[in-house]
Formats: structure tokens, sequence, C-alpha cells
């Protein structure tokens, strides 16, 4: 949802894209597995993201993803419908100037996301967890004259507990009145998340390298009887991007990217395949 690129006041930017992610292989607790009732997970999505300078330090962004989920086996229902609205803000809390070489900047970050459409958590093929979820974190990026750039951020997302659409029967230790599970209220796990990226930015062309881990806090691992939103869900994901503008028309470009899940747990190992349209808007501060 956030970088470390600031808009600038009257500055802002829409993009469209779709992405397409399949996996065969998850992992349950840490160790990786296949199931023939399921066969290939596949999940495609169409998204909206839009980020506007309201001053030279502060960024508002929103976004909404419109999610379809299948299995090739089995008998579970294609999932499908809009996942979680998020709206966020970004402060660039510092900037020191080093000379030629560049510059350094600080900047905290926080937003909220919520469902956006009833869509069912406790399913293989679920579009999300449908929970309410508050998101902080803190990001640092040195920007070198030459165009190379290096960020990280760091963010801790506290989700609330969200309610089931079955009584579902729990294991012994996800029992009524445990810390995960009670009736029809199932607890989503919070979590830390970290990633840095290495990439280049000019008026021709923009690309990145990036490496993302996600560790969850206490919860369950996938099992019979076990509400899915009550999983820990952890990974580390690589990928890349890159974005080019229009030659004659530079205000609109065109993005691309893969990501793949080299290990994790509770979650699919996954390959990820993106596109994207973005269209930067005429400043709305020039007259």
């Amino acid at each position: 949802m956030v970088d470390g690129f600031m808009k600038g006041k009257g500055n802002s930017s829409v993009a469209f894209s779709y992405s397409y992610e399949s996996y065969d292989t998850y992992f349950v607790g840490g160790t990786s597995t296949q199931n023939a009732n399921l066969g290939t997970i596949t999940t495609r999505s169409l998204s909206f993201y839009g980020v506007a300078g309201l001053t030279d330090k502060l960024d508002a962004i929103i976004a909404l993803p419109y999610i379809k989920a299948t299995a090739d086996q089995g008998f579970w229902q294609d999932q499908k419908g809009f996942q979680d609205g998020a709206f966020y803000l970004k402060y660039n809390a510092y900037e020191q100037k080093l000379g030629n070489l560049g510059s350094l900047s600080l900047m905290v970050a926080g937003g909220i996301s919520t469902p956006f459409s009833p869509y069912i958590a406790d399913a293989p093929v679920a579009i999300g967890h449908h929970s309410t979820n508050l998101d902080g974190r803190l990001i640092t990026q040195f920007k070198s004259n030459y165009g190379v750039f290096l960020s990280a951020q760091a963010g801790y997302v506290r989700r609330s507990d969200v309610k089931l659409d079955r009584d579902a029967v729990p294991l012994p230790e996800t029992g009524r009145g445990s810390p995960y599970y009670n009736g029809h209220t199932s607890h989503v796990p919070n979590s830390f998340d970290y990633s840095v990226k290495l990439g280049f930015a000019s008026s021709l062309v923009y690309a990145d390298a990036w490496l993302h881990k996600q560790e969850a806090g206490k919860g369950t691992n996938i099992g019979p009887g076990i509400p899915f939103p009550s999983n820990a869900v952890s990974y580390t994901r690589t990928g890349f991007n890159v974005f080019v503008p229009l030659p004659f028309f530079p205000a609109i470009g065109l993005g691309g990217g893969t990501s793949f899940t080299l290990n994790g747990k509770n979650v699919g190992q996954a390959t990820r395949y993106s596109g994207s349209l973005v269209y930067n808007l005429p400043n709305w501060q020039q007259k």
C-alpha cells in the first residue's frame, strides 16, 4: 500500500491492475503438502488504487480489490466479491540532503482496511480474513541523484476477530473458550512484516526488486475443523516490478510484475503475475 516516494502537493495518480495467482502446494504449519480434494487454487483480482499529495509531506492512499478464487478439484464453491477497502495516510517526517549522493527520508504511515462484501472467511478458497485491520509502519528510503534507491519498511497489523458463517467444529486445542475460537467467533492473528526494496526510478523507466517477510502472532495451523481465519499465516516472498510511461502520452503508463512465495506457514506456495494501467492526473494546484 505504501512506498518511499511522496507525490507532492497537488499531484495524484490512479491505477487499475489485474493479477493472477495460483498454487497446488501449500504449507500446513511449516510442512509443504498437496491436497487432491483442492487441486490447484487460482486467484484472479481486479484492483483500483489511488494516491494524492495533500501537501508536500502528506499523501492519502485508497485501494479496493475485486477478487475471485477457485479450486479445480473437490466440492468447494468459487468465492468472489469485493475484498477489503483500505485508506492510508503517509507522512514524510524527516528528510536529509546528502550533498551529491542524494537524500535520506524517514516516513510514517497508518491505515485501516475493512471488508466491502459479505464474503466467506472460513474456507480454503476464501478471498480474505473478513477482519477489520489497523496498520502502522515506518519507512526509510535513500534516493541517489542518479535514480538508484534503497528502501526498507516495518509494520504491525492488528486484526479484529471475525464472525463465522457456521458453528465450526473445533479441535481440542481450539475449543470453546480458547484464545482462537468461541462459538461463531474466530480470532485472527495479528502480524509483523518487514520488507526491503532496491530499484531505479527515472522519467523513462521504473524498476525494483523486493523481499517481504510476514510473521504472524499466535494462532492455529491448517487442519480439519479449524476455522481458517485463526490460522497463523507467515511467509517470505520476493518479486520485481517494471513501469514505463507511454512515449507520446507520458501521463499514462504500463506496469507489470511477478512474485514468488519462497516459504511460509499456513499459506499457499503461490506464483503471482500482475499488470497495471496508471494515469497521472493534472496537478490541481496549477492554474
